[in-house]
Parts: structure tokens; C-alpha cells; sequence
């Protein structure tokens, strides 16, 4: 996206709209599916190579997370263009030559899917001036309601993926 203009960008935002939000969904959950399948195993195989950062859960959750997406998808107002750079971000820290490599498992990869749309939410929003309605408490209560996350949580997971992206 870092090689896109504004106005390739604002294209690609339209295009992603009107595609039906359930075919995003589930290319999405698709995708963090099969990462979350190839690094558990790999996690079996060497289970201390990567240490654990604030985006690991202390179980798997019960939701897989494909049915975990669909969630988010379907009971928030997050535009699908977020899901796209959420996968961006995702993809950012989880690269080997990455400063703050960050695994993507069964075990980070709710977590870290909520803590980038929050902040993909928060960056389209902006870019296009508009502040007021995803920056206040109600947009974290709504989120905790969907995701079941805690605000703290939230407010946590947010402030450590900023950090990350900025180190990156």
C-alpha cells in the first residue's frame, strides 16, 4: 500500500466495497487459516524458537478463527478496505527481517487480527477526515462486545501494534 497515490488508494477502497462483505470474510479467514495451520505445526516442532509477546492468548480461543472473522465482518461497521490492510500489517510483523517478528498462530492470531483493524479503522477514517465516531469509548465497547476483548485489552493491544509498526 506504501507504493499506492491517494487516488489509486481511494479506487482501490471502492472496488473492495462493493464486493460483498461475506466474500471478503471469508478470503480473509481463509488466509489467517492456513497460517495459523502451517505455523502451529511449526510451534510443535520448536516450540521455544519464538517467545511470547502481549498478542498470544493463554489458550486457543473456542472460535476458530475464520468463524472469528465472520464475527467481526458481520457486527461491526468495519469497511472491508480495513481487512486488507489488516492483512498488511499482519504480514509486516510476522516477516522473518522484521525487528519485532511477531508469529502468527492459534494463539496471536485473534488478537493480532482486532489490534490491526482497530488501527486500519482508525487510519481510513482519518485519512478521510472524519475523527469523531472510532476514536471514543463507545467504538471500544463496541468492539468488546464483538470480539469479547476487554477495553484495557484493547487499548493495550493497540498501543503495542503501534509500537511495533514503528519500529518496523
Amino acid at each position: 500500500f506504501v507504493n499506492f497515490g491517494k487516488e489509486e488508494f481511494k479506487e482501490l477502497q471502492k472496488a473492495l466495497e462493493r464486493r460483498d462483505r461475506g466474500e471478503v470474510s471469508g478470503y480473509i479467514g481463509e488466509v489467517l487459516h492456513r497460517l495459523c495451520e502451517g505455523n502451529d505445526v511449526l510451534k510443535k516442532l520448536a516450540p521455544n524458537l519464538h517467545k511470547n509477546t502481549v498478542f498470544h492468548c493463554t489458550r486457543i480461543p473456542r472460535i476458530d478463527i475464520i468463524d472469528y472473522v465472520s464475527r467481526i465482518t458481520f457486527n461491526s461497521n468495519c469497511p472491508n478496505i480495513c481487512f486488507i490492510l489488516s492483512l498488511a500489517y499482519i504480514d509486516r510483523l510476522s516477516e522473518d527481517s522484521s525487528e519485532v517478528h511477531i508469529f502468527v498462530n492459534s494463539l496471536t492470531a485473534h488478537r493480532l487480527l482486532v489490534s490491526t483493524l482497530l488501527v486500519a479503522v482508525k487510519f481510513i477514517y482519518a485519512s478521510e477526515g472524519d475523527y469523531s465516531p472510532h476514536f471514543g469509548e463507545s467504538h471500544y465497547k463496541e468492539l468488546e462486545a464483538v470480539t469479547g476483548i476487554s477495553v484495557s485489552d484493547l487499548r493495550s493491544l493497540e498501543f503495542h501494534l503501534l509500537q511495533a509498526l514503528d519500529r518496523n
